[in-house]
């Protein structure tokens, strides 16, 4: 018991302190804008300037979803990621399946709105 006692002392000790960080430090890549579910009108396009890869997609998406102001609004970029964001697009592809992205809101790759995440709808 005392160990609780201690450790939720200690806690409300560091909370001030939290508090004050997460308002003075950047916050890592925060979904901030989701495109509607969406086909992709292109094969996606890998491109690479010799230290990273990047894949550059088209979507159906008329008035494209650009929270960061990226100068340019298309295509999106999937910046170098896991493979698994890769392999999501190119089954969307190769499947016709409907697809929709969260658009990173605090910066652009290249001028263009970059996605953190990928999510695969079946076409119907």
């Amino acid at each position: 018991m005392k160990k609780v006692i201690l450790t939720a002392l200690a806690l409300a000790a560091l909370l001030p302190l939290t508090s004050a960080l997460a308002q003075s430090s950047p916050t890592p890549n925060q979904p901030t804008g989701l495109t509607k579910v969406v086909s992709i009108t292109n094969w996606p396009e890998l491109t690479s300037n010799g230290s990273s890869e990047a894949v550059n997609v088209q979507t159906s998406q008329i008035t494209p979803t650009n929270p960061a102001n990226c100068v340019n609004a298309k295509p999106y970029i999937l910046p170098e990621t896991s493979d698994i964001s890769k392999a999501m697009l190119l089954t969307a592809a190769t499947s016709n399946a409907d697809v929709q992205f969260v658009i990173y809101g605090e910066g652009c790759v290249n001028d263009y709105p970059q996605i953190i995440a990928v999510a695969i709808f079946n076409q119907q």
